[in-house]
């Protein structure tokens, strides 16, 4: 027996194993679902992935910019 999730709540419903987004019919199944939400959150992890390299980079460069200036504003004219 298949779940019909309808407004954020699931009803036990018949429906060959399949679970539809509230609408019954040509909803998406609650699998193509859960395989969008994987996809979604990997592709998001990348982009998480390249700003965490990018901030590093960042905090390497403003490091060797700190030590190479002494005054300690690595060369800021507004400091």
């Amino acid at each position: 027996m298949g779940l019909e999730l309808v407004g954020g709540r699931s009803h036990g419903q018949g429906h060959g194993g399949e679970s539809h987004d509230g609408d019954g019919e040509g909803g998406r199944t609650l699998i193509e679902r859960l395989t969008e939400a994987e996809r979604l959150i990997a592709a998001s992890r990348q982009r998480l992935q390249g700003l965490a390299e990018n901030v590093a980079d960042l905090r390497r460069r403003l490091a060797a910019a700190a030590s190479a200036d002494p005054s300690g504003d690595a060369g800021n004219p507004d400091i």
